[in-house]
């Protein structure tokens, strides 16, 4: 989410931080077969409710944890039964990031392996994206340097581009 709004929204001398790790948020049930067929389809591996990997070559593995929102009171993830899958983990935060528009990205990219992939996919608004990650620091203890990075990336953003939403 972090790198794909430092791409929409480019600073000069920026430090991008990649990952081979993606949360992939879905509004409901309905969505988590197709996708997770999908994913098992091209040669994902369903390694808990809602973990799907999959190797990359020099002993790394991509990850995918599909999550869904959840409107209820309770903090930080919670798991949720879903008929066919297991459980999948849900966070209350995930209900704001996908009730906005969010902004859509056309993005090409080139696998770890050299294959060329193309997708299109929509992240978070610039301020719901540093609510998420606040969560995340939050979550975790306040002790994640990764999430202090981000942070700060999402701050640098805002401070380029004022207007962004």
């Amino acid at each position: 989410m972090v790198r794909m709004l430092q791409l929409a929204y480019p600073i000069p001398g920026a430090v991008l931080r990649s990952t081979r790790d993606a949360d992939a948020a879905v509004e409901s049930v309905e969505v988590i077969g197709p996708l997770a067929q999908h994913l098992l389809t091209h040669d994902f591996e369903k390694k808990g409710g809602n973990l799907f990997t999959k190797p990359a070559g020099s002993g790394q593995e991509i990850e995918i944890n599909v999550l869904m929102p959840r409107t209820d009171s309770s903090r930080g993830i919670r798991p949720k039964d879903v008929p066919g899958l297991g459980q999948v983990d849900t966070l209350p935060e995930l209900t704001l990031a996908l009730s906005g528009p969010g902004l859509v990205l056309d993005v090409s990219a080139e696998l770890l392996d050299g294959t060329p992939i193309e997708f299109r996919t929509r992240v978070p608004r610039l301020d719901v994206a540093v609510v998420l990650k606040a969560h995340s620091w939050k979550a975790r203890g306040l002790s994640d340097p990764r999430d202090l990075a981000d942070l700060h990336s999402l701050m640098e953003i805002r401070q380029a581009h004022p207007d962004a939403p």
